[in-house]
């Protein structure tokens, strides 16, 4: 199981350096990257973040799949948190709180909508999400 975690968070880091890279892209563009497979996983009824679903099981994981699912949230929350600096020292976001607070909320926003829609299929969950943080960052 672990080399199925590792090999998933090494796809996403990789995607993510990608985005990262591109200092021509604005920060929403990047932002909107994120967010495709999360909007995969929502056209599915049976598709959910690995790590997002194994989270719910920490207790009962092995130790080094703990740190491993760990280490896959606190990195995405430290991409995002760096593309919400940029995005607002370049004036395309308003953050109502720091960078890194504005992460958590994305990430958890994103991860608990999948499985509210997982759970309820209403498909508009990830949909409203994703629509309400990007007004938000807007202003």
């Amino acid at each position: 199981m672990t080399a199925v975690v590792n090999r998933y968070t090494e796809k996403f880091d990789a995607a993510l350096k990608i985005i990262a890279r591109d200092e021509t892209a604005t920060s929403m563009s990047m932002l909107e990257h994120y967010v495709e497979p999360y909007t995969a996983f929502a056209a599915t009824p049976d598709r959910v973040c690995l790590c997002g679903a194994l989270s719910g099981e920490m207790l009962a994981l092995p130790p080094e799949l703990r740190e491993r699912v760990a280490r896959f949230f606190k990195s995405h929350q430290q991409w995002l948190t760096q593309i919400l600096k940029r995005g607002a020292a370049r004036g395309e976001f308003k953050l109502a709180e720091t960078p890194a607070k504005t992460a958590r909320l994305v990430f958890g926003a994103l991860q608990g909508a999948l499985l509210v829609q997982r759970t309820t299929g209403d498909s508009s969950q990830l949909k409203d999400v994703i629509s309400a943080m990007k007004a938000q960052l807007r202003g």
